[in-house]
């Protein structure tokens, strides 16, 4: 939007701090707002720029290597493992196991169709693959209108995860350390501020497959976790 970098993070940080100061209520508001928006846009972009999605592009078969399935399982565990930091205290909120079984079932399929839908459109627009954030690129042909518009969702989307991971991370580190929810919150904010200088382009490109590597040896440990008795 040719806004300044370091507006957007004190904007970022600021609403976050505002949110958290209603716990887990606050992390559920903006997601139940965000997510339908996305999926929306993203539905309806699909529908009416399906015409335009071409696969003559795509090589011939897969490729030699196994690249391809190993950034495909790290992409994965990055997303369970880092939705659980949101997910395990809101599991000790809602105490109704159903409701989170269907939120979860739910929630799985309507992220598959989500990525399945975003690949999809990206297939056709290949040329976009560069940007660090493609999907807005694709939606400029839509006029400046829609093209604000799902910028701010997905800015939203970002946004969501960021204040989620806060949220867990305040809960993991008052369940460790004597120290209080505004302070913790503080000290993660004050820690985000400094790794976003770093640039979203650049966490992407290095943090993100190192913590995908880190996820999948999690997720190996877990299998081998045993649950604890329900009582």
């Amino acid at each position: 939007m040719g806004l300044p970098k370091q507006l957007g993070i004190f904007l970022s940080i600021i609403v976050c701090l505002l949110l958290l100061f209603k716990g887990f209520r606050g992390v559920l508001w903006v997601n139940s707002l965000i997510v339908p928006l996305m999926f929306s846009l993203t539905l309806a972009l699909y529908l009416h720029h399906g015409d335009h999605i071409g696969y003559d592009w795509l090589p011939n078969g897969l490729p030699d290597d196994y690249h391809w399935l190993i950034r495909a399982l790290s992409y994965a565990a990055f997303n369970l493992m880092t939705a659980l930091a949101v997910l395990v205290p809101l599991g000790k909120e809602i105490k109704d196991e159903k409701v989170l079984s269907l939120g979860g079932l739910v929630g799985g399929l309507g992220f598959t169709l989500l990525l399945c839908l975003t690949h999809f459109i990206l297939l056709g627009h290949h040329i976009v693959s560069g940007f660090d954030i493609p999907m807005a690129e694709v939606v400029k042909y839509f006029g400046p209108t829609i093209h604000l518009l799902f910028v701010c969702v997905i800015y939203g989307e970002i946004f969501t995860t960021f204040i989620g991971n806060i949220f867990g991370m305040t809960r993991q580190l008052q369940s460790l350390f004597p120290i209080g929810h505004l302070p913790s919150v503080l000290l993660l904010l004050i820690c985000a501020f400094i790794i976003s200088q770093a640039g979203y382009g650049s966490l992407i490109k290095m943090l993100y497959p190192l913590y995908g590597y880190l996820c999948i040896a999690c997720f190996v440990y877990l299998i081998w976790v045993k649950l604890p008795p329900k009582n």
